[in-house]
Formats: structure tokens, sequence, C-alpha cells
């Protein structure tokens, strides 16, 4: 067949303007990233098809900035609740040094936390 078709087109246009990272472990990550590359893609398209002027370097960011116009909530800052914080976060913890038993390294247990049991 000659010249691409449109599933070359798609992976050409994925490959420079593409979300998905290479170095995402989770698959599902991955694959959610992907699936909004496709989508923004296809979104460009039917925008070009409407007669839009951007090209999609642009049509990106603009797309992301309507999109948070739209949908998105502004932030509600929590204000600090007036409880006292856990002794166990404001007392002062140190390490106490057990005697090694047949390992090379001593090991180290907080004396707070070791009189508590936790």
């Amino acid at each position: 067949m000659p010249g691409m078709c449109g599933v070359d087109l798609s992976d050409n246009y994925l490959h420079f303007y593409g979300i998905a990272r290479t170095r995402v472990k989770e698959y599902y990550t991955k694959m959610f990233l992907h699936f909004l590359s496709v989508t923004t893609l296809n979104v460009f398209q039917i925008y070009k098809k409407n007669g839009g002027k951007l090209k999609r370097l642009n049509f990106l960011p603009e797309l992301g900035e309507k999109i948070v116009e739209k949908y998105g909530k502004p932030l509600q800052i929590k204000k600090r609740s007036r409880t006292p914080m856990p002794t166990r976060l404001t007392e002062r913890h140190f390490p106490s040094i057990i005697p090694p038993t047949t390992k090379a390294k001593p090991t180290k247990r907080c004396v707070v936390c070791a009189d508590r049991k936790m």
C-alpha cells in the first residue's frame, strides 16, 4: 500500500505529542495515558474538520484550559483543627542501642515507643 494509512498517521501524531511516558511501571497508568493521548488526538481531528486554525502543539494547552474552566473545582483550604497533636508526634524520641546478639550491628529502637510497647 502506498502512503500512510490512518493507523500510521495516528501513531505518528502520538509519537511527537504523546502524553504517555516510558518510565511508568504500572500497566493501567500506561493504558490510561495512551487512551488520553488517543482521545486528545481525536478531539483535535474533530476541531480541524470543523475549521480550527490552531496547530496541535497550541491546541493541547487550550484544550486543557477549557477543561479546567468547565470542570475544575476551586481548591478548598482545610483549616487546622484545634485539637492537640498526639504525644507520639510531640515527645522527643531517642533511639536506644540494644547490645548485639548474633548480628554484626546493634539494633536501634525508640525509647518512647519501646516504653509503650508500640
